[in-house]
């Protein structure tokens, strides 16, 4: 039972105790009396507690993830412009000089490094093959343009004999500068310690190829290989066979070979490339064209 029941219950005892009494004094008095019982009212059942909802804690905001120092931005100075590189001269074009209609000589003044020709005056100018042998000057064509006899029939130009001056290419590697078109390279040259066996490059515009140059030995008495004879001298300058050491001409021919190389006539020339054997001698080179 619940306190408040009781206490209802125990108000109600009190109240009929108290009608008992009105009721005696009533009888004593000789009257009647109106007893009121009060009628226990139970007491309104109270509304049952509406359920407390908890609501759930709010979640903690998340903390905003600290931003990045910004790295300090390090201003590189603007580079400095290159400098333009200087225009390349232009690389002057091979002029070929023309000796005569169909036939232009390449000038080599400017790559010979051998001396391979002694006048009468001085034996001992030249060393053609080191062994101080050379061709006799006085037996050999005048400089300037000149066409060999016989079968060669190519017009070349033909070296200075002076004393002291370098009249033929040993070869090594050298690169001849060329221009125009040419149906055939012609070489005046010789070969020395035996016959020679080499090749050249031949450049033109659009790519470059390799040919064969066979040379025979100037001693020979015959040409070894396609090569032609151009000019023959009687003796050669050596060593005289009485071993004093005296350079003088001896009984011995000794040549120059006219030697064509074809080519592309359709195609542009550049340059050729000699071998790398200075034991083959050039002396002149003509393009036939």
């Amino acid at each position: 039972m619940s306190r408040a029941w009781a206490i209802v219950m125990v108000v109600a005892v009190a109240v009929a105790l108290s009608g008992c009494t009105k009721v005696e004094e009533a009888a004593k008095k000789g009257g009647t009396a109106d007893v009121k019982v009060p009628v226990a009212v139970k007491p309104a059942p109270k509304p049952a507690p509406k359920p407390v909802v908890v609501a759930p804690a709010p979640k903690p905001a998340p903390k905003p993830a600290p931003k990045p120092t910004p790295k300090p931005v390090v201003v590189k100075p603007a580079p400095k412009p290159a400098p333009k590189p200087a225009p390349k001269p232009a690389v002057p074009k091979a002029v070929l000089k023309v000796l005569k209609p169909g036939f232009a000589a390449v000038d080599l003044t400017k790559t010979f490094n051998n001396d391979g020709i002694s006048e009468e005056a001085n034996r001992n100018d030249s060393d053609f093959d080191q062994w101080k042998q050379s061709f006799p000057g006085e037996q050999l064509p005048k400089p300037g343009m000149f066409v060999p006899e016989g079968p060669c029939n190519t017009p070349y130009v033909f070296p200075a004999k002076d004393a002291g001056k370098k009249n033929n290419v040993a070869c090594a590697g050298q690169t001849i500068d060329l221009s125009g078109k040419g149906k055939k390279l012609c070489f005046l040259a010789t070969a020395t310690d035996g016959n020679q066996e080499e090749k050249i490059t031949i450049t033109y515009a659009d790519g470059t190829v390799q040919a064969d140059l066979k040379v025979t030995d100037w001693c020979g008495e015959k040409a070894a290989f396609t090569d032609k004879e151009a000019v023959v001298c009687a003796n050669r300058v050596a060593v005289d066979s009485g071993g004093e050491g005296v350079l003088a001409k001896e009984a011995k021919k000794c040549r120059l070979w006219c030697i064509g190389v074809p080519l592309d006539a359709k195609r542009e020339l550049k340059s050729v490339k000699l071998p790398y054997n200075s034991l083959v001698h050039i002396f002149a080179i003509t393009v036939a064209q």
